[in-house]
């Protein structure tokens, strides 16, 4: 029996040595385990990855009853400029009385203001107090990229809407994921709470004034930030208040006034805003995500593209869904 004994417990013995070796093998020649780090998927190609348009998120204007006259005001695109006018035309004794100038801030007591601004068409209508139709109604419309730079630097910078966010890639982001979920629930809009204030001035341009009823019935006025466009603005913008019977003398103090003038907060001469205009135009994620925001708003308002959207821009971090 020792014999046997001694047998098995060689056999166990080369078996044993066997399977160490064959695992002492093993870990030395395995390949090294890869470490995957977490990729952030970019909103694809599809129409559904896009920001719809014409969805009823604001109708912010004012109404000059003398004229007819309907200015919607659409935040960030000189809503300041057009309600500041609308003003003026409301009462313009009282407007010189008081001192008041087209660079008046929202928060500025502007007591020729009285009574002209609404944030809803529907009582207008429903009140017999106006048809849509006899109204003149007009809009200032900027370029998308522009806007964004302004709200950007003026809302997320320096107002601090946006939470921690001070980095112009987490703001498109941050814009992309508020916006989507309300252009498919539109029960979530609650339009007289301030919380809204940071979809209010980053949506598109389409989502206000009730556009998807009522943009054919508009005289959309393009505006940008230089002379040379203001100039072009101002001469659609007389055009429109001769259309609504405005005297020719306050017509010409409007001209006169916007080409001089510009308000408080804007940002559009300051060194951080050609910085933010800078990576808006060179950075592709930044790109990707504003192509997919504003895209519509360049269609529907008949603005050139940019050359936002090329499939060689991504950087190979940022791999979007096919």
């Amino acid at each position: 029996m020792s014999g046997i004994r001694k047998i098995i417990i060689l056999v166990f013995g080369i078996v044993f040595l066997l399977l160490e070796s064959i695992y002492l093998i093993g870990v030395f020649t395995r390949n090294p385990v890869e470490v995957t780090e977490d990729v952030e998927v970019l909103p694809g190609d599809n129409i559904t990855d896009f920001v719809p348009p014409f969805v009823p998120l604001l109708n912010d204007y004012a109404v000059v009853a003398g004229y007819n006259l309907l200015g919607c005001n659409i935040r960030k695109s000189m809503s300041q400029l057009n309600y500041n006018l609308l003003c003026y035309l409301n009462n313009t004794k009282l407007y010189v009385e008081r001192n008041q100038s087209l660079s008046d801030l929202w928060y500025n007591k502007r007591t020729s203001c009285k009574k002209i601004s609404f944030n809803t068409y529907e009582p207008l209508i429903r009140k017999g107090k106006r048809r849509m139709e006899d109204l003149t109604k007009f809009a200032f419309i900027r370029n998308p990229e522009e806007r964004f730079v302004s709200f950007f630097v003026d809302k997320c910078l320096k107002a601090k809407f946006c939470g921690n966010c001070t980095d112009v890639r987490c703001a498109v982001k941050m814009i992309y994921d508020r916006l989507m979920p309300l252009a498919h629930n539109h029960s979530l809009f609650i339009k007289t709470n301030e919380k809204w204030w940071f979809e209010w001035h980053s949506a598109p341009q389409t989502w206000n004034c009730d556009f998807y009823k009522y943009i054919s019935d508009f005289h959309l006025i393009p505006i940008g930030t230089s002379l040379e466009d203001r100039q072009i603005a101002m001469k659609k913008l007389q055009k429109v208040l001769r259309f609504a019977k405005v005297e020719d003398e306050y017509i010409e103090k409007i001209i006169r006034d916007t080409l001089e003038s510009d308000t408080k907060h804007a940002t559009h001469n300051s060194d951080l805003s050609q910085q933010v205009l800078e990576q808006v135009q060179t950075d592709p994620y930044v790109r990707h995500y504003l192509h997919r925001i504003y895209y519509f708003d360049y269609i529907a308002f008949g603005m050139k593209l940019p050359e936002f959207f090329n499939g060689q821009d991504f950087p190979k971090e940022y791999i979007p869904r096919s």
